[in-house]
């Protein structure tokens, strides 16, 4: 006498499971798609928002709300003002930067036993044979620096040089966007330290890691 009843309840089951499962694969065939529409016309803004705005040069990258710039950028002015732009457009709710920007002039630079030698490219030749003559490199004779003329208004990276050639050692990376030092020294001063020293002599606007040990 419950055989019929048990079948009934058994068979609502299976159809509620599969009721069940039908509306999931519904939602996911119908959000899907809506959710990759939102995507690209949100990217599609963004990108013309950029072009209008004469900063053509970032890559548009859409996940969900999420948007992704990458690209070249010709300074740190250009990076902050596309990030300022895009974070302000309707329906952005965060923007991941992968931009990086363009180094005209980079130098490298390695601090040993006194001596100086440099490697990469200088706005001028006067400034290219300033920054070599201050301690001449004698561990790498291969070692100097080539010339693209430009801005004569880069011409920290001579001071910065100066400073660090008070260290035991160092390696240096300088361009016009950043500046890297690491280095050590055998007279650590607290009251004057070597590293506000080197940040004392650089433009503001440098992205500057400075990394020096106590090398006594």
């Amino acid at each position: 006498m419950h055989e019929l009843p048990l079948r009934r309840h058994s068979a609502l089951i299976a159809a509620c499971i599969l009721l069940f499962g039908f509306l999931c694969v519904a939602q996911i065939w119908l959000v899907g798609p809506s959710a990759l529409r939102l995507e690209a016309s949100l990217r599609q803004s963004v990108r013309q928002a950029l072009v209008d705005a004469n900063l053509p040069f970032a890559a548009v990258a859409a996940e969900g709300r999420t948007i992704a710039l990458s690209g070249l950028v010709e300074s740190r002015a250009q990076r902050a003002q596309a990030l300022a732009l895009v974070r302000q457009l309707p329906g952005v709710a965060q923007v991941n930067d992968h931009m990086e920007a363009q180094e005209r002039y980079l130098i490298l630079a390695q601090i040993r036993d006194g001596g100086l030698c440099l490697r990469g490219v200088a706005p001028s030749r006067a400034l290219a044979n300033e920054w070599q003559a201050l301690a001449p490199c004698t561990q790498d004779p291969d070692a100097g620096l080539g010339v693209e003329e430009g801005p004569t208004a880069w011409v920290w990276p001579g001071a910065l040089l100066r400073e660090a050639l008070k260290l035991t050692q160092a390696d240096l990376e300088m361009s016009e966007h950043h500046v890297r030092v690491k280095g050590r020294t055998a007279h650590p001063d607290p009251l004057n330290s070597t590293e506000a020293i080197l940040r004392g002599v650089l433009p503001k606007g440098l992205e500057v890691d400075i990394d020096i040990q106590d090398g006594s």
